[in-house]
């Protein structure tokens, strides 16, 4: 029989509320557990720079996967176990083909992020900066394209359309390279190395870490938390999960709005059943509710 010892979660539309914040019933939660000896990871599409303002107000988060995958980071002790860049070559075709094609494309390193003169996802990074100086945290540099500098260390390419003949085009395109596809929106689609997904975040971190997937709790709402369900035991969609995602959970919690990792959390402990994961697979996911 095996023991949860960490959550692994999303952070937009999961962790994070409507607002974007962490309420105050899932803090408490996961502070408590974390206090009983189950850790959590913060596993997100964001880069890391995107993420001091959340774990720096969470000290009981020690672990960060960000850029889907693409970093993995022990926070309390400011080191980066793993780290995956892509191709400049791969970077330089779909910068190409985007510019040809009139379509949003956001480069995104932890250093400098890079968005064209017409940008709309800028908007979004811009809000966090404000965020970030407000709580005198550092700012993330933002560039145009023709303030340009040295690509280098490009954890993430964003590309942003809601032209429905656009997003066929561009993925017809995409699907052609060595580059591995997911989204976290409508409209967004994200690139990023081969084979680099939030899943083989977690199963480094795991590895990195001695622990089995029977050993995590992962929840999630969007299409690119489908391989962090794979790497884990005990799956959670939440309640505003796409159908996809919640098709391949074990339980379906209450949305981000309403506090559903806490809920689902503090259900389990009650029922003395978090750290029984084992006893959860005799069920079918439709019984496990209450």
């Amino acid at each position: 029989m095996k023991e949860f010892k960490l959550i692994a979660t999303d952070m937009d539309g999961t962790l994070l509320n409507d607002v974007s914040l962490v309420d105050k019933k899932d803090y408490e939660t996961l502070q408590r557990l974390n206090k009983k000896g189950i850790n959590t990871v913060l596993v997100t599409g964001r880069i890391l720079s995107m993420v001091e303002v959340y774990y720096k107000t969470m000290p009981f988060i020690k672990y960060v996967i960000s850029a889907n995958g693409a970093s993995i980071d022990d926070v309390h002790n400011n080191l980066t176990i793993a780290q995956n860049f892509i191709d400049l070559n791969l970077i330089n075709k779909i910068l190409d083909y985007t510019s040809e094609n009139k379509i949003e494309c956001n480069l995104l390193s932890r250093e400098v992020c890079y968005f064209p003169k017409n940008s709309v996802r800028i908007k979004r990074f811009e809000r966090y900066n404000e965020i970030a100086k407000a709580n005198n945290y550092k700012e993330m540099k933002l560039l145009r394209f023709n303030e340009l500098e040295a690509i280098e260390n490009i954890e993430k390419i964003l590309i942003y359309t809601k032209d429905q003949e656009k997003i066929t085009k561009i993925l017809n395109f995409l699907n052609e390279l060595d580059v591995t596809l997911t989204q976290s929106d409508f409209g967004l689609i994200e690139v990023s190395s081969k084979g680099i997904t939030k899943g083989y975040g977690l199963r480094k971190l795991r590895e990195h870490l001695n622990l089995e997937k029977e050993n995590i709790i992962a929840f999630g709402d969007f299409y690119n938390d489908e391989s962090l369900f794979l790497e884990s035991g005990f799956r959670v969609a939440m309640g505003n999960a796409v159908p996809k995602l919640k098709e391949k959970a074990d339980f379906i919690t209450k949305t981000n709005a309403e506090q559903g990792i806490s809920y689902i959390l503090n259900k389990m402990e009650e029922n003395n059943e978090i750290w029984k994961s084992s006893t959860w697979f005799r069920f079918p996911p439709r019984l496990r509710r209450w």
